[in-house]
């Protein structure tokens, strides 16, 4: 089962305007502009350069292959296959400018991803390809986080919940299926029908007081919830 412990380190890196607080607004006082009463009128979130960030983390796995049938020269081999990776998070940095704290995305600093970074992941993987028809079951899985707004003075931390979702799509090639194989228009022709969020997981946000704040209300963080998508790709 391998495991591996990695330390990434980049300078002058590039990413998302943080949310905004009164640290990040200082450290890019030209993306934000104010009227004369100080009331924030606009922001420019194009992505910025941070000073550096720094990213430690822990995984393993395991990814498990197993022929089906006889071996056949096509470009898909037939076949069930599993893997799961465990990631843990030891350590996840930004410096946005030297001038001001250093922010610290597992412990309440707030990132471009909703809710924070979480500690923990987890990512399940399996594919059966049997002849012309294909089934692939994904599961993520990610640990709660806490993101503290308002003043920095007075924190007010807000919870988002774990969430787990599921994704699952089945493919066909045209060219093998036994009513169309042969025909022309089915070489190099594929159908797919992809569930994303089989099973309509939001995830859940409350502040201090146990309420949502509608920014994190269940439609604004995930208007689509489960969706359909019906898909034909014919190459030529």
């Amino acid at each position: 089962m391998p495991t591996h412990y990695e330390e990434s380190r980049i300078g002058d890196a590039i990413g998302a305007l943080p949310p905004t607080t009164a640290a990040v607004e200082s450290a890019f006082p030209e993306r934000f502009l104010r009227d004369p009463d100080g009331t924030l009128i606009e922001i420019d979130d194009r992505w910025v350069n941070f000073d550096h960030a720094q990213v430690d983390d822990v995984k393993w796995g395991v990814n498990i292959w197993i022929p089906i049938g006889e071996p056949q020269a096509k470009a898909m081999a037939d076949r069930v296959e599993f893997s799961l990776f465990d990631t843990w998070y030891v350590r996840d940095l930004i410096l946005i400018r030297p001038a001001i704290p250093e922010l610290n995305l597992l412990d309440g600093a707030p990132s471009d991803v909703t809710g924070g970074q979480p500690r923990h992941k987890i990512e399940f993987h399996t594919l059966y390809h049997r002849d012309a028809v294909g089934v692939l079951l994904a599961v993520a899985w990610r640990s709660p986080t806490l993101v503290d707004s308002g003043d920095p003075t007075a924190p007010d931390p807000i919870h988002f919940s774990s969430l787990a979702t599921t994704d699952l799509r089945v493919f066909m090639d045209l060219a093998h299926l036994p009513g169309t194989r042969g025909a022309s228009w089915a070489r190099g022709a594929r159908a797919s029908l992809a569930v994303t969020n089989v099973f309509d997981r939001r995830q859940t946000v409350h502040d201090a007081d146990d309420s949502t704040p509608t920014a994190f209300e269940p439609g604004f963080l995930d208007p689509l919830g489960r969706t359909l998508a019906l898909t034909l790709r014919k190459l030529f």
